[in-house]
């Protein structure tokens, strides 16, 4: 997608020389989230900042038929620093034919189910040793609703779903993949799926229909209240510590009557709350899930804030976590306690090959800055779209180039973007009032230098402590136009020049 300009980047002083040509300044490094003072070259106080998982969907790679072709992108996926592998599972292409009863729809044995592809993907993530996270959508026709319009006005598999049958579907995907499953001919159990999302971007007339009701009022909120709930109680009755995530919204809408509903007015609504500054409780209904999720596709840098008060992007977080606490305090949001935000869809397309994308440099810094942005949100877990680039389509219209790694003739050919590094080992050091904050996640634990270019060499002016969770974190003055880059043992990072 097209991005808009980023702030145009001067080359000043390196830092050192800065220092001297600014009079009367201390150009001293301020290590930590504390901001305590240190020496430079010395190692920091240790922080532990909260852990930021991430991971990846790839919707043409579960598709593959090469199953080597698969081992082969997942493996890169977890090389890259990917330790979650999303993926879908279409109810209606599991279950093309209505079962004979609740209790038949609810046994994952039940003979008119199709798992041959979910248990596939489900093994192939576990072999390239990352944990499987589950959303489920897609209706098949027997579980529509009645009345239903063409298909024209209502896509396929999204009128209207029948909670009843979603849930006791729910049960049958629970049950399979509960870690003790045994599949018939198999020796081993099924690999388990802790972690699942209710449906995918309801707030979307693509997913769920309808969005609203003939007088223009909110419609698809009761509806995936319902399925939402239905999902939660059958997941959790199989395995009740599993994490069920709802919301899974897309970040921008339109006027009522249109095709998208902002994600706020859908949140609102799903969780009983009125509009405005002080949003209290408008009805009795109660929704249920333990995890937030939020797909805040951007439009330009992860800075951006989305114009509309209604729309969520990539900064903008806090407009949908801010309703947790109103909405469980109020009774409507059931159960009380944490719940970790997940923003399970994210990417920016690169040119080559989208004619239309960003330079694989500023894709790459586009990258990191939203992580840190989600960070400091408190998201705990990012899954990216994509490993690889998508097979074109004219113009680009339908599939996206935002993989970390460009296509190559085979699988085996695919070379990897700066966004490669970006992804395995993100920094940023965005200035605030002429502090750069830095932040980033090693490789792995250990120190991290953070170097600063001085004509043709780096000079290391600050050490840092990365965690166990990977993370680092502190300050160094800096001007604008400084090149920082930081260095975990063998592996360095991209280079961040500070605006």
């Amino acid at each position: 997608m097209q991005s808009a300009p980023r702030p145009r980047r001067v080359r000043l002083l390196p830092f050192g020389l800065l220092c001297l040509a600014v009079a009367g300044l201390l150009c001293t490094q301020l290590v930590g989230i504390a901001g305590a003072h240190s020496t430079p070259k010395k190692k920091s106080a240790p922080v532990t900042p909260a852990s930021l998982t991430l991971g990846f969907n790839d919707a043409e790679v579960d598709l593959f038929s090469n199953t080597a072709d698969i081992a082969t992108v997942m493996d890169r996926a977890h090389a890259a620093g990917g330790t979650v592998w999303r993926f879908f599972i279409s109810w209606a292409a599991v279950a093309p034919t209505k079962p004979p009863s609740l209790a038949e729809a609810a046994d994952p044995n039940w003979s008119g189910y199709n798992w041959s592809a979910i248990d596939a993907t489900d093994e192939e993530i576990a072999a390239a040793g990352m944990t499987p996270l589950v959303a489920l959508a897609d209706a098949p026709a027997w579980a529509e609703g009645p009345n239903r319009p063409s298909l024209s006005v209502a896509p396929a598999n999204t009128w209207d779903p029948s909670a009843s049958w979603y849930g006791a579907f729910a049960t049958a995907i629970a049950k399979r993949y509960s870690g003790t499953f045994v599949p018939s001919g198999a020796s081993q159990p099924l690999p388990a799926v802790r972690d699942w999302e209710a449906w995918n971007e309801p707030n979307l007339s693509v997913s769920l229909t309808p969005q609203w009701t003939p007088s223009n009022k909110p419609a698809s909120p009761t509806i995936y209240r319902a399925l939402l709930n239905a999902f939660y109680k059958s997941v959790k009755a199989v395995a009740p510590q599993d994490i069920v995530a709802g919301g899974t919204t897309a970040p921008f809408g339109d006027a009522p009557g249109g095709q998208r509903m902002a994600p706020v007015t859908f949140w609102r609504q799903l969780l009983c709350l009125s509009a405005g500054t002080h949003p209290h409780a408008i009805c009795h209904q109660k929704v249920y899930m333990s995890a937030i999720s939020h797909h805040p596709y951007p439009i330009g840098p992860p800075t951006t804030h989305a114009v509309d008060p209604d729309d969520v992007s990539v900064p903008d977080l806090g407009k949908i976590t801010s309703l947790v606490p109103i909405a469980e305090k109020a009774g409507t949001l059931l159960p009380k306690g944490p719940k970790p935000l997940w923003i399970t869809e994210l990417s920016w397309d690169t040119n080559p090959p989208n004619p239309n994308g960003l330079t694989p440099a500023l894709q790459a810094e586009y990258l990191e800055g939203a992580l840190y942005v989600f960070w400091k949100q408190g998201a705990s877990l990012v899954t990216w779209w994509n490993v690889r680039d998508d097979n074109p389509s004219p113009g680009w219209v339908t599939t996206l180039a935002s993989g970390i790694f460009y296509q190559g003739p085979t699988v085996a050919q695919d070379t990897p973007k700066p966004s490669y590094t970006a992804f395995s080992f993100p920094f940023t050091a965005y200035r605030v009032d002429g502090v750069a904050q830095i932040w980033g996640m090693a490789p792995a634990a250990g120190p991290v230098e953070i170097q600063v270019e001085n004509g043709t060499t780096w000079t290391t002016e600050l050490t840092l402590q990365a965690g166990a969770n990977r993370i680092f974190s502190g300050t160094l003055f800096t001007g604008v136009g400084t090149n920082l880059q930081a260095v975990s043992a063998t592996d360095t990072s991209l280079v961040w020049t500070t605006f």
